[in-house]
């Protein structure tokens, strides 16, 4: 009978059972894939919006 593992990148490699077994024993291997990775939570924020920021070229006419 083949099973199924998994190293730490999600890659499958499939054995005997009783394999597996000893794949599973080293924590190199997993029996399940692993989670996908979390998004920062900042990362889903919208784009600020650029109306909202001071003109950059006023800046400078004021200074010469």
């Amino acid at each position: 009978m083949l099973r199924t593992v998994y190293d730490a990148e999600g890659r499958e490699h499939t054995v005997e059972a009783i394999d597996a077994r000893e794949y599973l024993a080293t924590g190199l291997y997993f029996a399940e894939p692993p989670a996908p990775p979390v998004e920062p939570i900042g990362s889903k924020l919208p784009d600020p919006d650029p109306s909202a920021e001071p003109d950059k070229s006023e800046a400078k006419s004021r200074k010469g």
